[in-house]
């Protein structure tokens, strides 16, 4: 009996796994087709008129051309952090998978790794920066 729960537990996991994974890949697709409308604000190419049509919510909407790029650049924001936030989530469910059924997660030894921010990498340049201008000086 408690075999039976175990498989029911790993197949539940596996199921939300998968389930993530569509989720980033619809959020990418989003993402994308954002992109490409930030990128004819920026060339010019839909600032022609003072509105846009704009995509929302199963409607139409005629918007000023800056509002409708806010609720673009906003949206950007929101799929991005939604996409970081499942990807996390994968991570965490894969180990607890890994962890019931083979009861160890050593082969996931460095999973967790997380790539470095643009925060961080602005820190990292300042301080190069930094270093070097003391080394020249010396």
């Amino acid at each position: 009996m408690e075999f039976l729960k175990d498989q029911a537990e790993i197949e539940r996991i596996s199921e939300d796994i998968l389930t993530e994974q569509q989720l980033i890949i619809d959020y990418d697709r989003r993402r994308n087709e954002n992109r490409e409308a930030l990128g004819c604000f920026r060339r010019g190419e839909a600032g022609k008129g003072k509105r846009e049509w704009f995509f929302a919510g199963g409607l139409f909407l005629k918007l000023p051309n800056e509002t409708a790029k806010h609720l673009l650049e906003e949206d950007q924001k929101k799929l991005n952090a939604d996409i970081n936030r499942l990807r996390d989530s994968i991570k965490t469910r894969v180990t607890e998978l890994e962890k019931k059924d083979r009861g160890n997660t050593t082969r996931l030894k460095g999973f967790e790794l997380t790539g470095v921010t643009q925060d961080e990498l602005s820190k990292i340049a300042r301080h190069d920066s930094a270093q070097r201008g003391v080394c020249e000086l010396k």
